[in-house]
C-alpha cells in the first residue's frame, strides 16, 4: 500500500529524508516492511510524504524489532493493505532512483538502511544500487552536534 501526501510542488524539492523499517536488522535474511520519504524544499518546508507499506512473505516482525519501532505484525498487516505487490515495488524502485540522480538523500543511519534497501532489490531480482547516490547519514551529523551526554544517537535523544 502506498501512502502520499502531496502539500507543495514538486519542482522545489531539494533534499529527501529516507527512512525505513524492517522485520529485524540482518539484511541477507530479513524483509523490509516500510520505506518512508519525505521530500523538503532547501528552506525545510515539506513537500511530499510517502509511505510504501508491504510484506510480500508475511516474514514475522522479530520482537526486538517491534520494540524499538513499536510496530507490530498487525499494523504491518493492515497497512500493507492488499495492493498488488509488484506494484508498490515498481512505483518505490522509479521513486528511489528519481531521488538518487536529482537530491541528496538524508537516512538517519544510512549504514544500515541503504544497504537494506539495496540487498531487497537484489533479492527482488532488481538493482538500484542506492548506495551510490548522494547519501548524507544524520547519525555522522549527530555525532558531531550532540552536546546532551547520552549514549544513543537515537533522533529522540537529540532534541
Amino acid at each position: 500500500m502506498i501512502y502520499t501526501k502531496e502539500i507543495g510542488n514538486p519542482k522545489d524539492i531539494a533534499f529527501a529524508i529516507l527512512d525505513i523499517e524492517t522485520t529485524d536488522l540482518d539484511n541477507k535474511v530479513e524483509e523490509i516492511v516500510n520505506v518512508g520519504i519525505i521530500e523538503c524544499t532547501k528552506d525545510f518546508s515539506i513537500v511530499r510524504g510517502t509511505d510504501y507499506w508491504f510484506n510480500p512473505t508475511n516474514r514475522m516482525i522479530s520482537v526486538g524489532a517491534s520494540a524499538a519501532t513499536g510496530l507490530t505484525n498487525y499494523m504491518v498487516h493492515m497497512m500493507s493493505g492488499g495492493d498488488l505487490f509488484t506494484a508498490v515495488q515498481e512505483k518505490l524502485k522509479q521513486h528511489l532512483l528519481d531521488l538518487k540522480v536529482s537530491v541528496p538523500i538524508i537516512a538517519h543511519n544510512s549504514k544500515f538502511d541503504i544497504p537494506f534497501i539495496d540487498m531487497q532489490f537484489n533479492r527482488w531480482g532488481d538493482s538500484i544500487n542506492l548506495s551510490q547516490g548522494n547519501i548524507i547519514d544524520s547519525i555522522e551529523i549527530a555525532r558531531r552536534f550532540r552536546e546532551n551526554g547520552k549514549d544513543s544517537l537515537s533522533l529522540d535523544n537529540l532534541m
